[in-house]
């Protein structure tokens, strides 16, 4: 399957024109949300689900021991979602950043292609750790 027509375009698919200064603001709202709004409140949960001591202490109880282990699980998975969404949202933010920055002082905005957002998003990727960007 051919993703574009090797010029960077994707095929079948018009050219969006965007306001370079938009990206700037769309990155700076998205961080500024992160950080006065998400954050904090991810805080909250995280540090309502795992105060620093066990919820449910050991018992020598398999049923107990098992209960345990899957509250544990569903909150080191609840945990990790918060953690994804605030580092996908800020990846967001620096492709968008990376592209207004990018493209802010020239035309070349208007040559920008597929494959320049791809590599926004893979920078953006790279910086925050997430494999196979």
């Amino acid at each position: 399957m051919q993703r574009d027509a090797g010029d960077g375009q994707s095929v079948g698919h018009r050219p969006i024109e965007v306001d370079v200064s938009s990206l700037a603001q769309l990155a700076k709202t998205l961080r500024d949300e992160v950080e006065l709004n998400y954050h904090p409140q991810a805080q909250r949960v995280i540090d309502t689900i795992d105060p620093g001591n066990d919820a449910l202490p050991p018992k020598p109880i398999e049923e107990w021991e098992a209960a345990r282990n899957q509250y544990k699980a569903g909150r080191n998975r609840a945990i990790d979602l918060l953690s994804g969404y605030e580092s996908a949202t800020l990846q967001i933010a620096d492709a968008a950043d990376f592209i207004a920055q990018r493209y802010r002082d020239s035309d070349a905005y208007a040559r920008a292609t597929i494959a320049d957002v791809r590599d926004a998003f893979d920078q953006a990727a790279r910086k925050y750790g997430v494999p196979d960007a």
